[in-house]
């Protein structure tokens, strides 16, 4: 701005500054939360890694220069990536990443795991045979391996103290089911050339949960999804405390109506892609409270 006649009235009149502050109300539609607060590659991607969000957002709130971590070709397609600190983009992201964003507070974190009672099978495994399995409480862990067809019958799985692990060629599927990750090395471990096949619970304490990892963890733990055929993961993965590796070289939930992530970390490398969706009415398992949200930029001042 160039006064006309300001000048005369003195020097300190120019120039002329104004100031206006732009805020988030609320947020897309959650597809990957990453609640680490200050590590680098809080998301990391690498050697051709696809990440595809369709109609929902990728958020992290980590703090670091380097919260986002792209390298070796990787790709990543959202709605929206926000960052709450910055990122490291030797790939593509599509739009481009926002950088310090506010973090968003766990939507989860008020959620109470189940209640559950003793153990109703300890260390149990099936190695071969199709096979039916009943909701309980597997302590030690559930094995699935070899060439084993296993359907989950309806209802909540406790795993307590050993891994949710499938190998080899088995199989794992079942509708209106959530698992409980509890105790010492519970875990997802979904590897070789295997298919999981699962939809979330439509109702009860896990209403949503495909997966709820127990927030009282002592340390970040690591979940890994390696199987080849895991096309069908329908719900949310709430992992609070862990660390989720996706690396199968293979596409990963894509025949899912809504795949949503929540987990300290989350890997995705060796060219898998994950494809998160978020087509909510065309599945009876709900979106739990602040997974599906709106957002707006306004003018607060």
């Amino acid at each position: 701005w160039t006064p006309f006649f300001a000048h005369f009235l003195g020097a300190d009149i120019t120039p002329v500054v104004t100031h206006s502050t732009a805020k988030l109300v609320g947020q897309e539609s959650i597809c990957v939360l990453a609640l680490d607060g200050g590590s680098s590659g809080s998301i990391a991607m690498d050697n051709k890694s696809l990440l595809t969000a369709n109609g929902c957002g990728v958020y992290v709130n980590s703090i670091s220069a380097t919260a986002i971590t792209l390298k070796n070709r990787s790709a990543l397609k959202a709605q929206i990536t926000c960052s709450a600190g910055g990122v490291l983009n030797k790939g593509t992201i599509t739009p481009a990443a926002i950088t310090d964003c506010p973090s968003i507070e766990d939507p989860l974190g008020s959620r109470s795991g189940p209640s559950f009672g003793g153990c109703s099978y300890s260390s149990f495994k099936v190695a071969s045979g199709s096979v039916s399995l009943s909701p309980g409480v597997y302590c030690g862990g559930l094995t699935i391996q070899g060439s084993a067809l296993v359907t989950v019958q309806p209802g909540t799985y406790v795993i307590k103290d050993g891994p949710l692990s499938v190998s080899g060629t088995a199989s794992l599927s079942g509708k209106d089911v959530g698992s409980y990750l509890t105790g010492h090395n519970a875990l997802i471990d979904f590897k070789g050339n295997t298919t999981i096949s699962l939809e979330g619970p439509t109702s009860g304490d896990l209403a949503g949960l495909l997966f709820y990892a127990d927030r009282g963890a002592a340390s970040p733990q690591q979940h890994i999804i390696r199987s080849t055929n895991a096309h069908t993961l329908t719900g949310t993965i709430y992992l609070p405390r862990g660390n989720l590796l996706v690396d199968p070289g293979a596409k990963v939930a894509q025949n899912s109506a809504y795949t949503a992530i929540i987990a300290n970390q989350i890997n995705v490398n060796m060219g898998p892609e994950l494809v998160l969706n978020s087509n909510y009415g065309a599945t009876s398992v709900p979106v739990p409270d602040g997974i599906r949200a709106s957002a707006d930029v306004v003018l607060s001042d």
